[in-house]
């Protein structure tokens, strides 16, 4: 089995497939623009991404080329979540071995709703998502995500990363977030204790609700 690969979103062929519907943008093939990675909607496999930044209030993704270094490398992916209900949620996955003494799984986000964006899962597992803090890139302040994957050290797995919606939110409500740099790592991740999660709380910086 191989080892996880364009973990930064950076391997990719810039190719520019101008589109009918909307001539300002491209829609490159995934598989060429983000090799590695499997793209669904709902149950609905996605053959291309976006190229730059989109004008479309549907769910989708897009591969985002840097601007003033705010990335971590050249591209980072904005990942939308255009409706409510689970035909409209987006996720990617990619299948990959973890390294035997791997403790932890990082990446860089941007997101109104940190704590409250994305699930990220593997094998189906939903992982304990922390705040590691912020990061300045640029202009731009991102949060750096941390969760503990040491159960999974040595084994093939799923990697799932999935657009989430608030509680309530509004139906009509474009939601989303920007991802960058994921990465597996020995770093150990703080313990979700209560006297933990507090500390996040009076940081503003929260943690994904269990559930």
């Amino acid at each position: 089995a191989t080892t996880f690969v364009n973990l930064g979103f950076d391997e990719g062929q810039r190719v520019f497939v101008p589109t009918d519907d909307f001539p300002r943008e491209d829609r490159p093939p995934a598989s060429l623009a983000l090799p590695g990675w499997v793209f669904m909607i709902g149950d609905q496999h996605q053959e291309s991404v976006w190229y730059g930044f989109p004008i479309s209030g549907d769910s989708l993704f897009a591969l985002q080329p840097e601007g003033d270094g705010v990335f971590s490398g050249p591209n980072a992916l904005i990942i939308n979540n255009g409706r409510a209900g689970e035909a409209y949620v987006p996720r990617l996955s990619q299948i990959g071995r973890l390294a035997g003494d791997v403790f932890a799984m990082e990446f860089l986000l941007l997101s109104a709703t940190p704590a409250q964006a994305l699930d990220v899962r593997i094998d189906d597992e939903i992982l304990k998502l922390v705040s590691l803090g912020k990061e300045q890139l640029g202009d731009v302040s991102w949060t750096r995500m941390g969760a503990d994957v040491s159960a999974y050290a040595g084994e093939e797995v799923l990697l799932d990363i999935r657009s989430i919606r608030p509680t309530n939110s509004n139906e009509h409500v474009l939601y989303g977030f920007v991802i960058d740099d994921i990465r597996f790592t020995d770093r150990q991740i703080p313990e979700l204790s209560p006297g933990f999660l507090s500390l996040l709380s009076l940081l503003g910086l929260g943690a994904r609700r269990r559930r």
